[in-house]
């Protein structure tokens, strides 16, 4: 994969993905909700394409795997030198003897032939190299039965 590093205003980028992301939601009868007032002037040095294709990995999952009429909220989290972006559904969660290998190639909690949501198990692999690529970071927590959260972790430019 080639990387174009450059300055990108984060909250256009996390409009961009919410954008690309409501038809989607609207399938699933999720609503998508971000609160971009109060950091409107964080800039990172990302590949704008490959911090979409992660954004909207994440977010077509937590709606993937929310309630009818739930939200996914995209929370956002800076500290001295990196902004957390938190992805936040209250779906069926992941278990903990999946989440181990969770960025695995190929790799979906129901693997069977009857599983209820489609997906090739690639997703999130990619999302972990694209946002290693970029010098970030990304992890996730999750409670089954309560929700997923997942966060990426990227440097701030000062």
């Amino acid at each position: 994969m080639l990387f174009k590093l450059e300055h990108h205003n984060l909250m256009s980028q996390l409009r961009k993905a919410l954008e690309y992301n409501m038809g989607y939601a609207e399938k699933f009868a999720v609503q998508l909700q971000l609160d971009d007032t109060q950091y409107a002037d964080i800039v990172v040095n990302v590949d704008d394409n490959r911090l979409m294709q992660v954004l909207c990995n994440l977010l077509s999952n937590a709606i993937k795997f929310s309630h009818p009429n739930d939200v996914v909220n995209i929370v956002i989290e800076p500290s001295q030198d990196t902004v957390r972006i938190k992805v936040i559904d209250h779906g069926i969660g992941i278990d903990s003897a999946f989440a181990q290998q969770i960025f695995s190639k190929f790799t979906q909690a129901d693997s069977s032939g009857t599983r209820k949501h489609a997906g090739t198990g690639l997703g999130l692999s990619l999302a972990k190299a694209m946002i290693e690529k970029m010098g970030g970071s990304i992890g996730f927590s999750s409670v089954v039965g309560v929700g997923t959260t997942f966060f990426i972790d990227i440097k701030i430019v000062k």
